[in-house]
């Protein structure tokens, strides 16, 4: 159903208007990170908040604000009564207090089955059980497939896992031919198709479509690099583990991406979606200078400083500066042979 198809729902919740259509902010409950603490729904009307959150989530889920598309609102409002949430001191979107409003909690009675750790409650024994899996570091659930060491606390983790060797994608996209393996990949992904980032940065106030990206992300601001390269004498340090993964080919030599149409492999992802462009002759990246176009992004920047005149790249012999690393790099080979 697309967004100009919805009917308003009587007694639905108000919305300021001219604010963007992204229901609300929540920070990465898992995240060991420490980000300001203060969110807010900059989609919904401040003065409505106290009922948001008295508000069952199928009830939310009907009311939700008329301009998010149907696709994308199961993925907008859900585990939105998982967290206690903050309204930003100051701004023109929150009251003159600083209020803090938390989910209401279910009687004990519903969730009779409490954590002897951390005190969480569960309504039946059975989750319990997997939740002191955290704390205990039981994972009964092994991989069987060859040269796969993975372990898991639950079996739905397993099955998850599982689909990464043997190919399956049993959740498809309602909008595009892409299908997923896991179903949380399906609702991030539906995301970009509705334009919705509910994870902002309270640093930069870039926003993201995921938790992880914006984890990820606030790693650019506190200067945290926790993948490290295992190879001896490497000390190089990565924000997330994918980088880690490609700087480690580096060293084994591994290429496992290769193209359909000549020989070449490439050890990244993106390398190979570079090259693929050169046999197609699609040159998406245009100078704004010039108009001349190129392959990559990052080919287009180093072009685009030949007109401003930038030159990042210094020697720290005789401080000649240069527009590339590659530049720099070959000159100061030149001051190796010198010294030979």
């Amino acid at each position: 159903m697309e967004a100009s198809n919805l009917k308003e729902t009587p007694g639905a919740i108000k919305t300021e208007p001219g604010l963007p259509p992204h229901s609300y902010f929540k920070p990465h409950e898992h995240s060991n990170l420490k980000p300001p603490s203060q969110y807010f729904y900059p989609g919904i009307s401040q003065a409505f908040l106290p009922d948001i959150m008295k508000t069952p989530a199928s009830t939310l889920h009907r009311n939700l604000p008329t301009f998010v598309p149907a696709y994308a609102q199961e993925v907008v409002i859900s585990e939105a009564h998982e967290n206690t949430y903050k309204v930003i001191p100051g701004s023109s979107r929150s009251p003159s207090t600083n209020s803090t409003m938390s989910p209401p909690t279910a009687p004990a009675k519903d969730k009779p089955y409490q954590c002897k750790v951390c005190s969480k409650k569960f309504s039946s024994p059975e989750y319990l059980k997997v939740h002191f899996r955290i704390h205990s570091g039981e994972k009964p659930y092994a991989c069987k497939y060859p040269n796969c060491a993975k372990k898991f606390t639950q079996q739905s983790g397993l099955n998850s896992h599982l689909r990464t060797h043997s190919g399956e994608k049993p959740f498809p996209c309602s909008l595009c031919d892409k299908r997923f393996s896991q179903k949380i990949n399906m609702q991030l992904h539906l995301r970009k198709h509705s334009g919705i980032k509910p994870f902002q940065c309270q640093v930069c106030q870039k926003a993201f479509y995921s938790p992880e990206c914006l984890k990820i992300h606030y790693r650019t601001h506190t200067g945290e690099k926790p993948y490290e390269c295992r190879y001896p004498n490497c000390q190089k340090r990565f924000t997330q583990q994918s980088g880690l993964i490609s700087h480690e080919r580096t060293h084994s030599g591994e290429k496992p991406f290769s193209c359909t149409l000549c020989e070449k492999r490439f050890s990244q992802k993106i390398n190979l979606q570079i090259h693929l462009r050169k046999h197609s002759g699609i040159k998406p990246y245009q100078c704004t200078y010039c108009q001349k176009s190129f392959y990559s992004p990052e080919c287009l920047k180093i072009h685009t400083r030949i007109h401003t005149g930038e030159k990042p790249f210094q020697c720290a012999i005789c401080e000649k500066r240069f527009i590339q690393q590659s530049s720099l790099n070959s000159h100061i080979r030149k001051h190796a042979g010198d010294d030979l």
